[in-house]
């Protein structure tokens, strides 16, 4: 959000108190610009390193993940995708979108009070959000199959009434059951040093 769009706090109508992020001008410009620089950049370290494989397609891959996020109607789509699929669970918070406000370049959904990460007032406020986020982690893992993209402390608050807020839906990760089964059986690898049965854990999530 700090890159690509700012985010205000308004009041609809109706008093609903709501955030606002509006994408800056020349972001889909700007955008553009560094996948093109990326993109001269791996293909001169492919011929550099000799390598057949394709670099550039790491260049295409990142520019198609960031202009999903550039689409603010797809953003909207994928918070209410987020929050009807664990909304049974009564610990976490997923804003609901005003749709009928929001267009490719605006996005408009409810205002979530509560405290980040790092304004946490106490050890034990600090641990109700870890624990809090390592439960949802574990359902979207293997339960939902839907995971937040970005979970990173910024988009991140415990709410008043002691629920985990999640924040920014630019970028949503879909796990087939393979890709669950197959990371849990990694981590079990990894916890039993078994590092051959471990590589072949890695290539299923291919």
């Amino acid at each position: 959000a700090a890159s690509l769009g700012q985010v205000y706090r308004a009041r609809m109508p109706d008093g609903r108190q709501v955030a606002i992020k509006v994408q800056r001008p020349g972001a889909r410009g700007s955008v553009a610009l560094d996948v093109f620089i990326l993109r001269l950049a791996l293909g001169l370290l492919s011929k550099l390193a000799r390598t057949t494989r394709d670099l550039t397609l790491l260049a295409d891959g990142l520019g198609e993940r960031l202009y999903m996020e550039l689409d603010y109607v797809c953003e909207a789509r994928n918070a209410t995708e987020f929050r009807l699929a664990h909304a049974h669970l009564d610990y976490v918070k997923v804003p609901e979108t005003v749709d009928s406000a929001c267009t490719s370049r605006v996005l408009v959904m409810e205002w979530l009070t509560g405290t980040r990460p790092s304004e946490a007032a106490s050890r034990a406020e600090l641990l109700a959000l870890v624990d809090c986020g390592v439960q949802a982690s574990l359902v979207q893992l293997l339960e939902t199959g839907l995971l937040h993209g970005d979970p990173h402390p910024g988009n991140l608050l415990l709410t008043p009434d002691a629920r985990l807020g999640y924040l920014d839906f630019g970028l949503l990760c879909r796990m087939e059951p393979r890709h669950s089964e197959a990371i849990v059986a990694c981590v079990l690898h990894l916890l039993g040093q078994q590092w051959e049965n471990m590589a072949h854990g890695l290539k299923r999530m291919d």
